[in-house]
């Protein structure tokens, strides 16, 4: 290897990052989350302005989210820097944002105010129909292993019927139930579901009850476990044998 090649394999990178330009719905100020609007005048023109300052540095390759405001951005830049090709990336689209998208801030507390007041007081809170956010899929994840543990435990005391066995202490390590990433209620109506899921009657009592004090309602937690339900009976059918039938003529 040449000390040429050495260097050039060595040389630090620099990475610009860009917001794409405006659209309709920025100027409106709607949620767009991942809904695909395309860029209005301006923002292209913002992107012929960014291309003009890029032009000094050495761009050689250039990556964008694939919904149209951020791809026509970065191919607007593109020609112009001489850059060939745009690499698109769905995982730098922008957070999914469900039933507050085309929304604007006062028309999502018009017409959803209950979803509206739980973002507001916790932007953590991924509203409905949205993309399930980190924390919640590390409580559900959470929520199942604690789960596997507690109902087959309780189960056998429910089931086996006898007090003496109730007097026992379980000792079991249940500390992460205390620290939920997401909310309590939440975290309550996984554990719930899940018990749901295995059958453990006692479980199944104590999470409703935690889930109804907390502040949901019976509507969500029969919608929880419906969803769960479904999404069981489509586990249980992909680990059926598939079976096809060939005709032959």
């Amino acid at each position: 290897m040449s000390s040429l090649s050495s260097i050039a394999n060595t040389a630090p990178r620099v990475l610009f990052l860009a917001r794409h330009g405006e659209t309709a719905w920025n100027l409106e100020q709607r949620w767009q989350g991942q809904t695909d609007v395309d860029l209005n005048d301006a923002g292209r023109a913002q992107a012929a302005a960014l291309a003009a300052r890029l032009a000094v540095h050495r761009i050689t390759r250039i990556i964008a989210s694939d919904l149209s405001r951020a791809r026509e951005t970065a191919e607007i830049i593109g020609r112009r820097l001489g850059v060939d090709g745009v690499l698109l990336d769905a995982g730098l689209r922008e957070r999914g944002y469900g039933i507050f998208e085309g929304l604007t801030r006062a028309e999502c507390e018009a017409q959803h105010p209950e979803e509206w007041a739980r973002y507001v007081a916790d932007h953590r809170h991924t509203p409905a129909r949205a993309e399930v956010d980190a924390a919640v899929v590390d409580d559900g994840l959470a929520a199942a292993a604690l789960m596997a543990m507690n109902n087959v435990f309780y189960r056998f005391r429910h089931m086996v019927g006898k007090p003496s066995y109730d007097a026992k202490p379980a000792r079991l390590r249940m500390q992460r139930i205390a620290k939920p990433a997401t909310n309590k209620a939440d975290f309550e109506l996984f554990c719930l579901v899940v018990s749901a899921i295995n059958g453990c009657e006692m479980c199944i009592r104590s999470h409703e009850a935690v889930v109804i004090e907390g502040g949901l309602s019976e509507d969500h937690v029969i919608d929880a476990v419906r969803i769960a339900a479904v999404v069981h009976a489509a586990a249980v059918a992909l680990e059926l044998p598939v079976v096809m039938a060939v005709a032959t003529t």
